[in-house]
């Protein structure tokens, strides 16, 4: 029969019973946010100093389209990849770990965890943590205002596609028009023609402005539209498929420009130079447009 330890069991009389801490989520997205790669990078290397800080262990993760994983070591690594393979990139894992050391604590007892996800769709920061274990409010009231400054996908070139449209068609189709309704007024008979038939010459003008507008929309502007709706999937079966976001789904989402998002940035910045360029090309059109009819009837 075993000896009685009267002094272990005082040491296991006297330990508290353990009462797991109570834990709270923290959080941030880049909801209806554009983030450019030059922010992505601000944000990470943000997030990462923090982590730096306070001597977090960190993981590093970047997924690509073709299912292969590549692991950094560290920030660096990250956003070099992100650069490398930008249109390759399907997703970033960054995961650290917070442990809390002392004289009566366990070594590398973790307290804290955070995790960032960032997809073509977005760019989320989660935070798991004991109740006043860490504080991480520092952090999350930067990122807030970063983000809260970044630009909305649903900007006016979104939102009034339909106006942008019709003035890139009618500005940039007026004036090949004009140039090519020119050419008959080479000859005495085609000047004589328009000086007869002046509001045929404006009709004429103003359909082969919409005729030839529309023509070089559908196959360069259209497209670059389109883009902007449409997220690529994985559907049940594995394979990687495209569906088509409602104008309101597109408006609720971010929009990182890595992966299938790469050139989104290119596209807006050429979209919003083409619409001023337009509108300047359609006031300009339509004063040639009612001055060469003066100019017919008072010359010839």
């Amino acid at each position: 029969m075993g000896r009685y330890d009267a002094s272990a069991r005082s040491v296991i009389a006297g330990r508290r019973k353990y009462v797991p801490k109570e834990r709270v989520f923290l959080g941030i997205d880049t909801n209806e946010r554009i983030v450019s790669l030059e922010e992505c990078e601000r944000l990470l290397r943000k997030i990462d100093a923090f982590g730096a800080d306070l001597k977090a262990n960190s993981r590093y993760a970047l997924h690509f389209y073709d299912g292969s994983v590549c692991e950094a070591k560290d920030i660096n690594g990250v956003i070099d990849l992100l650069k490398r393979q930008l249109g390759n990139v399907q997703s970033l894992d960054v995961f650290y770990a917070f442990a809390s050391q002392g004289r009566y604590v366990v070594k590398n007892t973790t307290v804290a965890e955070m995790s960032v996800v960032v997809t073509d769709d977005t760019f989320r920061v989660s935070i798991q943590t004991e109740r006043e274990a860490m504080d991480f409010s520092p952090l999350l009231k930067s990122l807030k205002q970063s983000i809260h400054h970044l630009p909305k996908t649903n900007d006016s070139i979104i939102k009034e596609r339909k106006k942008v449209v019709a003035v890139m068609a009618m500005g940039v189709g007026l004036i090949f028009a004009l140039l090519v309704s020119a050419l008959p007024m080479l000859d005495a008979r085609g000047r004589d023609f328009y000086r007869d038939a002046v509001f045929l010459y404006i009709l004429i003008n103003l359909l082969l402005g919409v005729f030839i507008g529309g023509g070089l929309v559908a196959m360069f502007i259209i497209p670059m539209y389109n883009a902007f709706f449409i997220e690529r999937f994985v559907d049940e079966d594995g394979v990687v498929a495209y569906r088509r976001k409602t104008p309101e789904q597109f408006a609720e989402s971010s929009e990182v420009w890595i992966g299938d998002k790469k050139d989104f940035g290119r596209n807006r910045a050429a979209l919003k130079w083409l619409y001023k360029k337009s509108k300047l090309l359609l006031i300009v059109g339509l004063i040639i447009l009612l001055l060469v009819p003066i100019v017919i009837i008072w010359r010839f």
